[in-house]
């Protein structure tokens, strides 16, 4: 619906903020480390910054030719990273310590076809995205290519790293979900969904959590058993799953026009 819904999770779970500015689907957004800034992804092609506090736009970045997909800061605040249908990755650097960034970013052009997603490691230094191009793609700060890791059998949608920065988790249209190394060695892959997997995430522990258009959210044991439990609720695609930062709580969103909150324990 082109906005932006902040929303109070441990109370009456009531939407506090609704920011509108984009003109197009919203398509991704992510907090800076110290929460006081917004960046959001649209298919109008641009990357909007938000004073959280003030609900004010405090910046349009424009320079992706094509939908941008997946938006996220560096654990540092200093960066921000987009992906885009335009087959790029861009990296936007802040101008010193203000809350803007600069109008001219990097550009991380060695995909061949539509980026869907981007993470930064928990150390800030490397990079992960995840292409249509069947490849995901392992970046320095630098925007040099440090590796491809190759191994899905169609489009990849998302890339994350673990805790530790040790292990990436990938879910792709194939309906898999795998677990590499960082050096592009495949530990682990988990079948189970019945359709594309949207998107996947570490918790702390190394729990496993992946979206899917199967209507379900999954949740795997990287090291043993690998099922752990199915999430049941949604009643169309899940694009989005994400656990809290202390992975007590997995949060899930879906074309069926809600996002939800579940116990990661049960």
């Amino acid at each position: 619906d082109r906005k932006i819904r902040i929303w109070q999770v441990d109370n009456d779970q009531s939407a506090i903020t609704t920011l509108e500015g984009h003109s197009d689907i919203v398509t991704s957004v992510s907090f800076s480390p110290d929460g006081k800034t917004l960046a959001s992804g649209s298919h109008d092609n641009t990357v909007k910054i938000w004073n959280v506090a003030s609900q004010k736009l405090l910046q349009t970045l424009k320079g992706h030719k094509d939908w941008v997909l997946g938006v996220k800061f560096s654990p540092d605040g200093q960066t921000i990273a987009s992906a885009s249908a335009d087959k790029t990755v861009k990296l936007w650097n802040r101008e010193g310590k203000t809350q803007k960034f600069q109008i001219n970013p990097q550009t991380l052009n060695k995909h061949s076809d539509i980026v869907y997603s981007v993470n930064f490691s928990p150390n800030g230094q490397e990079i992960v995205s995840a292409s249509a191009d069947t490849t995901v793609k392992i970046w320095n700060r630098k925007g040099e290519e440090i590796r491809t890791i190759k191994g899905h059998n169609d489009e990849v949608v998302s890339a994350s790293f673990s805790r530790d920065g040790e292990k990436i988790v990938t879910g792709s249209a194939d309906d898999t979900v795998k677990v590499w190394n960082r050096s592009g060695t495949l530990l682990n892959s988990f079948i189970g969904h019945q359709d594309d997997v949207r998107a996947v995430s570490f918790s702390p522990d190394g729990t496993i959590a992946s979206a899917s258009k199967d209507k379900m959210v999954k949740v795997w044991n990287p090291d043993s058993t690998p099922l752990n439990k199915i999430l049941l609720g949604h009643g169309d695609w899940v694009y989005q799953v994400s656990f809290s930062a202390d992975g007590k709580t997995i949060a899930s969103a879906s074309r069926d026009k809600t996002v939800r909150l579940w116990g990661a324990d049960g």
